[in-house]
């Protein structure tokens, strides 16, 4: 029976505890909001205290000129994307698959999002594609470092120097990564990160833009940091613009002071999911119908926002995406399918919705805006996305559980049992119906 698959009876593989629980908060952290509590300061307009401390930390971290902390990573992307002057009517070439902000905050910006495939091999974008999508529209393209994962660097700002393109970097699955020693969102024109309760550095809610350019730095400050322009903009005319341009992006202080003692284990974190991951995909990588995701040479992950993998079902004599979960999570293995959907098919940007009751419509309309989308338009990334498989990260040391999920994989896809799970979807057996 400890053979068998679970699904059908046998025993379960994966026995051992599961403790993922994210963030780590500890005494140092709840130390330094009471002690702001007990300050009064729970807001802070002119970037000082734990705000002007991470910001310090992190530009000497990144090796970055200039940092400013946002109240989101969504923001630090709108102020990324105005930084670098994209306006109405601007295209920028942006990753299908990625998270809804990265294009999002190009809507806010009055751009236009053009949607590019990714390469299912890193599952970042794919800079050829993008390449055959620029016209006389497009003011910049960003590069999203999926998963930890970073983008090829070196052809993403070949493309972009030869076109007269910005490059916005949003790291906020990446930090610490890096390309060339060069750490992530200081290799373009400006990066964006999200702090966001769930990454692997935490201000519960916050993002950070980083840059090497003050009239980037600029204005991202008069979009949305009014306290503090009149003091930290280089540009004389920016100084004067005290109160900004109406949004409100400043930071929680709380937030700040607690990613400011969340830093101090960034490295240590990252080298610990490190290990975990690189155990977990040798482990996984002598199965044939499942294909690791590739880390270019030049890379260093960093981040470690998730962990995936993709399932070939034609390599296991066809059996389903849906099947393969239904047997896997039977085995105890915290395993789902991709939760990201593919933006080009979402309603938002399928049918070109760019205005709700009129809120968001574009102020320049472009000829991109008037063709729907259609599935099968972005084949190679459609495809990849239906063999996705989402697994955890684990920061901690995690080496017995680890190969209990390995074993559950090998078990699931063993000659037997893949022979008994096919029989089982052939004949409509229920156990495999009722999820996903």
């Amino acid at each position: 029976m400890a053979d068998r698959l679970a699904l059908f009876g046998g025993q379960k593989t994966v026995t051992l505890p599961q403790d993922d629980r994210w963030p780590v908060l500890g005494q140092a952290e709840i130390d330094a909001v009471v002690a702001l509590m007990r300050e009064g300061r729970i807001s802070i307009g002119d970037g000082s205290g734990p705000i002007g401390g991470l910001e310090k930390a992190f530009a000497e971290y990144t090796g970055a000129r200039f940092a400013l902390m946002h109240n989101s990573g969504t923001a630090a992307l709108h102020a990324a994307y105005y930084g670098v002057g994209v306006g109405p009517g601007d295209e920028v070439l942006v990753p299908t698959y990625t998270w809804h902000a990265t294009a999002g905050a190009v809507v806010m910006a009055n751009g236009v999002p053009v949607f590019c495939e990714s390469d299912p091999h890193t599952l970042n974008i794919d800079v050829e594609d993008a390449a055959r999508r620029i016209t006389s529209r497009t003011k910049a393209i960003a590069v999203v470092h999926m998963w930890g994962n970073v983008a090829d660097m070196d052809a993403v700002m070949a493309l972009a120097e030869a076109h007269g393109l910005a490059v916005v970097e949003d790291c906020s699955h990446a930090h610490g990564a890096t390309w060339r020693g060069k750490h992530v969102g200081t290799i373009g024109h400006v990066g964006a990160f999200s702090l966001q309760g769930s990454k692997v550095l935490v201000a519960g809610e916050g993002g950070m833009l980083i840059t090497g350019d003050s009239t980037i730095y600029d204005r991202a400050l008069v979009l949305g940091n009014h306290g503090r322009i009149q003091y930290h903009a280089h540009d004389d005319a920016m100084r004067e613009l005290t109160t900004g341009l109406g949004f409100k992006y400043r930071p929680h202080p709380l937030g700040a002071a607690i990613a400011l003692e969340q830093f101090k284990n960034l490295d240590t974190w990252n080298s610990g999911r490190r290990v975990n991951f690189d155990y977990l995909m040798e482990g996984l990588s002598d199965l044939p119908a499942l294909a690791v995701t590739r880390t270019p040479d030049q890379a260093e992950r960093g981040g470690y926002y998730g962990t995936r993998i993709l399932y070939d079902s034609a390599k296991l004599v066809g059996i389903s995406r849906g099947a393969l979960l239904k047997a896997l999570r039977a085995e105890g293995v915290p395993v789902d399918i991709e939760r990201y959907p593919l933006l080009h098919l979402t309603p938002y940007y399928r049918q070109r919705q760019r205005a709700y009751d009129g809120y968001l419509a574009p102020v320049v309309r472009s000829d991109y805006d008037d063709v729907p989308f259609e599935p099968g338009d972005f084949p190679a990334t459609e495809a990849f996305h239906q063999q996705l498989l989402a697994l955890p990260v684990f920061t901690a040391p995690q080496f017995p559980l680890l190969d209990q999920i390995i074993a559950a994989f090998h078990k699931v896809m063993a000659g037997t049992n893949v022979e008994e799970l096919k029989d089982a979807e052939e004949r409509g057996d229920p156990v495999l119906f009722d999820w996903p």
